[in-house]
């Protein structure tokens, strides 16, 4: 399980004792500082787990995150490669991506919507451009 620390700019990673079950849920001992934003709050994976990619609501931003260990936030620095999506909203506060990589969904706390981006490069937010999709 990962949690982005508002209150800590970073990322927290625990293990479960079962999938699912957070009762018992134990501290790793790893975490990554997520310095780009000061507000993270949502992050995901890529499925190998070598990539992570965060939403932060202070700058408005995706950002992308190279992991040496899979899903091991720990090991992670950050690509140099983020997405600005406050023209659609200002408050995103959820990712997501299709299974095939290509597309990237912002959900956006400020006007309440969904926002669809097109990613030439399958889960690479540096070729991702708004397609004036949203729902």
């Amino acid at each position: 399980m990962y949690i982005a620390g508002l209150n800590t700019d970073r990322v927290h990673q625990y293990s479960l004792p079962s999938p699912w079950m957070v009762s018992g849920a134990v501290y790793d001992n790893r975490s990554a500082l997520i310095n780009q934003d000061t507000a993270p709050q949502e992050i995901v994976f890529r499925p190998d787990g070598l990539k992570m990619y965060m939403v932060g609501t202070t700058n408005d931003r995706v950002y992308q995150y190279t992991l040496t260990g899979a899903r091991q936030v720990n090991t992670s620095s950050y690509d140099g490669v983020s997405l600005l999506v406050s023209s659609q909203d200002g408050t995103p506060n959820g990712l997501s991506f299709s299974p095939d990589g290509t597309r990237l969904y912002i959900v956006g706390a400020s006007n309440d919507r969904v926002y669809q981006y097109i990613l030439t490069g399958a889960r690479n937010v540096a070729t991702a451009l708004y397609n004036n999709v949203f729902t």
